[in-house]
């Protein structure tokens, strides 16, 4: 089997999102867009998170694991050709979200709505305020740089964008996809009591995804609009890549055409 070259789409991804990554970590002034007359529209309680961003990377995993699996159930003539495009897609899916999500971070700086909450901390004393109207916050510093980090929702863009892909690629499996499964060929339905089984099965880890995401404005850790921008962004990623795992699988699947597996 050939070898299948990585494309310079993912280079490029994985290394803008350690940069951006770097960056988002970086210590920056406390030039907060928060002021007197804006403090009690982030006045939430601070509370823990019900779902961590190392459970969304959990997840993601799983999802993969999930895809490369159902690929190789089903797969026998050149699984190992479309799971490595499988890999990949998903791969730059997620890098290219991640950046995208941490950039919007980064530059925009939107408190969070627990913003004062984690501004005051501890203290019992008033927050005192500068001349530009910033406030003086004598909690914890880590916890107000990241109370400063609320649009998008990483958690919503990063988990969505891997739960459309999967949807997007079951879907496509169980309905679209040409060839023979067990289900149906590919203009008849051996199982047709199957299809509405197999439609509410293809949405699961979409709806897990929107689970993630609403946990993230329970927990007062972003507003509904930080959550929808999240999603939307999720989504669009992963608009834009499954196209092209749909043309790579064509492409694989008939080798006598022109076109090159990822090529540049």
């Amino acid at each position: 089997m050939a070898k299948l070259p990585v494309p310079p789409s993912l280079i490029l991804a994985v290394g803008i999102a350690l940069v951006v990554h770097f960056f988002y970590n970086t210590p920056r002034p406390n030039n907060w867009p928060v002021n007197s007359h804006a403090q009690v529209v982030f006045h939430l309680p601070h509370q823990e998170e019900t779902v961590y961003f190392r459970n969304v990377l959990c997840y993601v995993l799983l999802c993969m694991a999930a895809v490369c699996l159902i690929e190789i159930r089903i797969n026998k003539v050149n699984a190992q050709q479309v799971l490595a495009v499988l890999m990949l897609c998903m791969l730059e899916l997620v890098a290219w979200t991640y950046t995208t999500t941490v950039s919007a971070k980064t530059f925009v700086s939107a408190p969070r709505p627990d913003f004062w909450a984690r501004c005051v901390g501890a203290s019992t004393d008033a927050v005192k305020f500068r001349p530009d109207g910033s406030p003086e916050c004598p909690g914890d510093a880590a916890e107000v740089e990241e109370g400063m980090k609320s649009f998008p929702s990483g958690h919503a863009s990063v988990s969505v964008c891997i739960g459309a892909f999967c949807t997007m690629y079951l879907m496509w499996t169980v309905y679209f996809r040409p060839g023979k499964f067990h289900w149906r060929t590919d203009s008849t339905w051996t199982h047709p009591q199957l299809c509405q089984l197999l439609l509410s099965a293809c949405m699961i880890p979409l709806l897990i995804a929107f689970t993630i995401a609403l946990t993230r404005i329970v927990d007062h850790w972003h507003s509904p609009a930080d959550v929808l921008a999240g999603v939307v962004l999720g989504l669009v990623n992963a608009g834009l890549l499954f196209p092209r795992l749909v043309a790579e699988y064509s492409a694989i699947r008939n080798p006598s055409s022109d076109r090159q597996v990822f090529s540049p």
